[in-house]
């Protein structure tokens, strides 16, 4: 939409963030998001040296299912490290790729939802319950016009969100790119289309 910020320290990668805090920092909160499963394994293992057992590491999983657990094991760390997910509702694709340009799709007047939760463990004991909720109230503040929700603190349902979520993009994504539409709803009427759905 109309929003914009600037970040006051931009840093192109990792080794880049480092090499200039001379390895000194140490952090509290992650969102780790990549665009595949070998940046996200590359980027988990990078962390390793940034991370305390205070650390709580947000992956972006929209479109996937349960990476917490993959998270952990590519971190490899002697630390107890908090993994969870956060997945939503919003389409923002980047459309042009040489300035970094996004656009935000569907209807303007929809209340997205963004969800938080664990999909990988069984149930949620109370310290994950604990993180959930005050992560609920930082991302409350942080997103004033998006609904969030934390499924009920239930890891089931959480895990059911994502692949509500993941199967469309699963099966209609590559439909989209090879068609070149933005809308699902407008594939019925493309007439490669109605064969393959």
């Amino acid at each position: 939409g109309i929003e914009s910020f600037q970040l006051a320290k931009h840093f192109t990668s990792i080794k880049n963030l480092t090499d200039s805090t001379n390895n000194n920092l140490l952090f509290d909160l992650i969102i780790l998001s990549a665009t595949s499963l070998q940046e996200l394994s590359t980027l988990s293992s990078q962390l390793s040296t940034l991370i305390t057992n205070n650390t709580k590491i947000f992956v972006e999983s929209t479109g996937s299912i349960q990476l917490e657990p993959f998270v952990r094991m590519s971190i490899n760390s002697n630390h107890h490290i908090n993994v969870l997910s956060i997945v939503s509702d919003l389409d923002i694709r980047q459309v042009d790729s040489q300035t970094n340009r996004y656009k935000q799709f569907g209807p303007k007047e929809k209340q997205n939802t963004i969800y938080l939760g664990d999909g990988s463990s069984k149930s949620y004991g109370s310290t994950t319950q604990n993180l959930l909720n005050t992560f609920e109230r930082l991302f409350t503040k942080l997103f004033p016009n998006e609904s969030l929700n934390l499924c009920g603190f239930s890891a089931r349902e959480f895990l059911k969100v994502q692949w509500e979520l993941a199967l469309t993009q699963i099966c209609f994504d590559p439909l989209l790119i090879m068609l070149e539409e933005t809308s699902c709803k407008n594939l019925p009427n493309l007439i490669l289309a109605k064969p393959l759905i």
